[in-house]
């Protein structure tokens, strides 16, 4: 059989003709879908990782700033008042 080098030349050189495209095409449309599906699936996963690690980055130097700063409270005293 001769080497097809895409599915017209299978569907109209081909001994099997249509039929043999009418199988493998949603065959190929299928992988290259789950393909599609799998790739967005990876990077929606890698741009959550990257944000945890930013908040993770923030809190952590919150955290850090906070165990330095001393809170001071200013108390107001009121002037004694004249009658």
């Amino acid at each position: 059989m001769k080497a097809h080098t895409n599915f017209n030349d299978l569907a109209t050189r081909s001994s099997l003709g249509r039929e043999a495209v009418n199988r493998q095409v949603p065959a190929a449309v299928a992988q290259a879908v789950q393909a599609a599906k799998r790739k967005a699936k990876q990077k929606r996963e890698r741009v959550e990782k990257q944000e945890q690690k930013q908040r993770r980055a923030v809190y952590l130097a919150f955290f850090e700033a906070s165990q330095y700063t001393t809170s001071v409270r200013f108390e107001t005293k009121t002037r004694p008042t004249v009658n």
